[in-house]
């Protein structure tokens, strides 16, 4: 799924980093609607932080795809350590 602009935007305005987080495996212990419907392991990976200093609301967009990269990067690595 695409990431929201608005936590980029928000850092872009006030100088802020994102730090990009990724949890793998909590949709297999989760209802859809409800509470945990069994006990697992869950993984979570916090990547570094990436700073808002080179992007503006013009480029915001390579931003976001850089957070959403590193996500997806961090998804591929833990999901390759839960084998």
């Amino acid at each position: 799924m695409p990431f929201k602009k608005g936590g980029f935007h928000l850092a872009i305005k006030y100088g802020c980093y994102i730090v990009p987080v990724a949890i793998y495996g909590s949709h297999d212990i989760m209802h859809t609607n409800g509470p945990i419907k069994s006990k697992k392991t869950i993984m979570m990976e916090i990547g570094k932080p990436i700073s808002s200093a080179d992007y503006s609301t013009k480029n915001m967009r390579e931003f976001i795809i850089r957070g959403r990269d590193a996500v997806i990067k961090q998804m591929t690595s833990l999901s390759g350590a839960k084998k």
